[in-house]
């Protein structure tokens, strides 16, 4: 909602901007309307233009590939989850009680971080007192996991065998431990809303000077709209990509739910 909001106060902004230049430019004497004036004017504002779409490219790179590195940290996550619970499941039947505390950590991460999914089985696996208002930064589900940990710590194996999988085990949580505090402190916005906002402000003087440049009429009007809701969709998509696990661009839920299905085989 935030992103469609920035994005229509954007629209709006703009077509406020080329009125009110056209507005303006139609009210200056004939003296201050030469070619010459109106030549420089166009160079500043191509010089402007230019730098903007630069800018405009830059952020559409850096938060799609802010995006690409979540989708693929979600994915590794989801595989280490099923590593893990393949360890607990070789190790015997001592090991159960972690594996259902996993696969109730799985369970709560899916119904918190996409709450807007319908997926089967969660309601029944995660408990309401468990299920994160944060997405994947939440106590209770980072509780379920360190408790998971100390119980892996725990186990006092008697054979070679069971041995190496307790070894492999507490490799596996601590790894994915790690990985967890890695989203959670890459999913905060790494988007500097005062460098949008001066973004948007020199699309304003772009359209601001596009109104001093061209006559009025139901065409060009048509177009500055199309062009105006171009503009607004391209900052929604900065917004969205930005917000990888909320909005109408969101990091899939998949590996979490496949991972979900491993576990609960």
């Amino acid at each position: 909602m935030f992103e469609l909001t920035i994005a229509a106060m954007t629209f709006v902004c703009l077509l406020l901007s080329f009125w009110t230049g056209h507005s303006v430019y139609s009210r200056l004497a004939e003296s201050r309307r030469s070619a010459e004036i109106v030549g420089v004017v166009r160079q500043v504002v191509g010089i402007l233009i230019t730098f903007t779409a630069l800018i405009l490219s830059l952020l559409t790179n850096s938060v799609k590939s802010s995006f690409d590195y979540m989708d693929a940290t979600t994915r590794a996550y989801a595989s280490q989850l099923i590593s893990l619970d393949k360890l607990l499941r070789a190790y015997g039947p001592e090991a159960n009680p972690m594996r259902d505390t996993l696969t109730s950590y799985v369970a709560a991460t899916v119904a918190s971080t996409w709450p807007g999914e319908r997926v089967d089985n969660v309601v029944e696996l995660s408990n309401k007192d468990n299920q994160a208002e944060s997405g994947l930064e939440d106590k209770a589900q980072g509780e379920m996991l360190y408790s998971v940990e100390m119980r892996i710590r725990a186990l006092e194996p008697n054979d070679r065998i069971r041995q190496l999988i307790a070894q492999d085990a507490r490799v596996s949580i601590r790894k994915l431990l790690e990985m967890r505090w890695t989203l959670i402190e890459s999913e905060h916005s790494s988007l500097p809303r005062p460098f949008l906002l001066l973004l948007i402000v020199w699309l304003m003087i772009i359209f601001a000077s596009f109104g001093t440049s061209i006559k009025d009429g139901l065409l060009i009007n048509l177009t500055v709209c199309l062009v105006a809701a171009s503009l607004s969709s391209v900052i929604y998509l900065i917004l969205d990509l930005d917000s990888v696990f909320n909005g109408l661009i969101a990091v899939s839920s998949a590996p979490f739910r496949d991972a979900l299905a491993h576990l609960q085989r």
